[in-house]
C-alpha cells in the first residue's frame, strides 16, 4: 500500500486539513509540520479536540516531523523529531505520496 506524507502548514486554530489527515491517515505514513503548523509543537496552541487526534495516531506506527528552520523562526523549541530543508526533501523523496 502507497505510503503518505501530509504536510501541514496551517497555525492550529486554522487546521481544517488536520481533521481530514487524522481522518485518512493509516499506518506507515508521516506527518510533517511546517509554515505555521509548527505551532503543533506546543500544547497551549492546540485545541482539545486536536489535541487527542494527534495522541491516538501517536500509537499507529505515523512519524510525526517538525521542520526546524520554521520552529526557529517562530521562537519556538521542540525535544521530539525535527527535520531540516534537505530532511524535508528527503521526505518528500520517501514516500509515495504528499498531501498539502
Amino acid at each position: 500500500m502507497p505510503k503518505t506524507l501530509f504536510l501541514i502548514s496551517q497555525s492550529p486554530n486554522r487546521a481544517e486539513n488536520l481533521n481530514t489527515v487524522l481522518g485518512v491517515i493509516s499506518p506507515g505514513d508521516a506527518i510533517c509540520f511546517i509554515q505555521d503548523g509548527v505551532y503543533f509543537s506546543n500544547d497551549g496552541f492546540v485545541p482539545e479536540r486536536l489535541k487527542n487526534g494527534l495522541s491516538e495516531i501517536e500509537g499507529k506506527d505515523v512519524s510525526i516531523y517538525y521542520l526546524a528552520p520554521d520552529l526557529k523562526a517562530r521562537g519556538l523549541s521542540y525535544d521530539k523529531e525535527k527535520v531540516d530543508y534537505d530532511g524535508l526533501l528527503d521526505l518528500i523523496e520517501k514516500y509515495d505520496n504528499v498531501f498539502h
